[in-house]
């Protein structure tokens, strides 16, 4: 992927705050932080991006089940957003909102959770309300399908080509099927519904035509031997103009872009290590991976520092317990010393990591197979 040269919003804003590892002496270092991340993420993000990420705080850390995260989604995404949206950001970018007191004695971290308890509450009435509605009756897609052919091109059949046989006329009947179809755009199933319809017309006349059906026959014994050969060859006409309008869809029809899913529900399946006392780190969100370019990982265990890099338009993307797009500048390594790198990964720029911690390592590095597992601490990603 092409470098491009910095643009106003990273001269001014700065790269996406990331606070996991700092310490923070003072309150006044705390607040500081919190500005400048809440600015950031107030020029990058609104409800519509924020909820995911609340939602995601909620289960991860608050511990919500599955039904208490489906009543919160029936909350206004601008309720869930106001006040705290962009506070879980700052708090998933490391800064120690449970340390920001107000003057009653409570935290940032607690007015969040409290703000989430109670749009949980009035989730929860949603969901009732919701239930005690009438249930409207169902219309399935077959049924609705073939409401639309009955008033459409099967009201134009019986205008254009039955009433005139009703009114005794067989000559120079022109039904543009192929034009019909199209202009109602009817597709797939609403094309055979009609076709069925046809077909059944043609088979009767056929049997009074062949006299190989005493009651078509019976029906059709007003019309002359003539005129039925003559409506025989119409529907003919129309059933072809079927065929061919169903095969020329089959040759156009583009196949369906899968579409890409969201960030929370991407990583809903990653195992990953929350945090390490012993070597003092904090994994940042893991919704924060799908869409970025670079991400750096350290198992605990092993004590590998990987970076993963992608060239791939959409970023990063995670597929259960992997990383997906992953290019070979992709790169891993044991480190001797984690207590002096770990740093340097956590607050330098992404030219300084590569001089200073890359080019120094005396271990073996080699390619990552993008996989994260239970002792993999998400450092951060850019």
């Amino acid at each position: 992927m092409a470098k491009r040269g910095a643009t106003l919003e990273d001269k001014y804003l700065g790269a996406e705050p990331n606070y996991h590892g700092q310490e923070f002496k003072t309150v006044e270092d705390i607040n500081r932080a919190y500005h400048k991340a809440s600015n950031y993420f107030n020029y990058y993000h609104n409800a519509k991006s924020n909820v995911p990420v609340v939602l995601l705080y909620a289960e991860k850390v608050l511990g919500y089940n599955k039904k208490d995260i489906q009543a919160l989604k029936k909350v206004d995404n601008w309720k869930i957003n106001a006040g705290i949206g962009n506070n879980v950001r700052v708090y998933n970018s490391g800064v120690p909102l449970d340390r920001m007191v107000s003057a009653d004695g409570t935290s940032v971290l607690d007015k969040i959770n409290a703000k989430i308890a109670a749009l949980l509450v009035e989730g929860k009435s949603i969901v009732k309300e919701i239930k005690a509605e009438p249930k409207k009756p169902v219309i399935t897609p077959a049924q609705r399908m073939r409401t639309k052919v009955v008033q459409t091109i099967m009201g134009d059949f019986d205008e254009m080509v039955v009433d005139k046989w009703m009114d005794g006329e067989f000559d120079k009947i022109k039904f543009p099927a192929y034009s019909l179809l199209s202009l109602h755009k009817i597709k797939g199933a609403g094309i055979n519904m009609f076709k069925e319809h046809v077909q059944f017309e043609y088979d009767l006349v056929s049997d009074a035509y062949n006299k190989t059906c005493d009651q078509a026959v019976e029906a059709y014994s007003h019309i002359s031997k003539g005129n039925k050969k003559k409506m025989m060859v119409l529907l003919e006409k129309i059933m072809d103009d079927i065929d061919r309008l169903k095969t020329n869809n089959k040759t156009t029809r583009i196949p369906r872009a899968a579409k890409p899913k969201s960030s929370d529900v991407q990583v809903k399946n990653l195992k990953y290590k929350a945090d390490d006392i012993d070597a003092k780190l904090t994994s940042i969100n893991p919704v924060m991976i799908p869409g970025k370019e670079t991400l750096y990982v350290y198992n605990v265990k092993n004590r590998k520092l990987t970076m993963y890099k992608t060239n791939s338009t959409k970023g990063f993307e995670v597929s259960g317990t992997t990383v997906k797009n992953i290019c070979d500048t992709s790169k891993t390594a044991t480190l001797r010393k984690p207590d002096e790198i770990l740093p340097l990964v956590l607050n330098k720029t992404m030219k300084q990591i590569d001089k200073q911690v890359w080019d120094t390592l005396t271990t073996k590095i080699s390619v990552p197979n993008g996989r994260i597992n239970a002792d993999c601490i998400l450092l951060r990603v850019l």
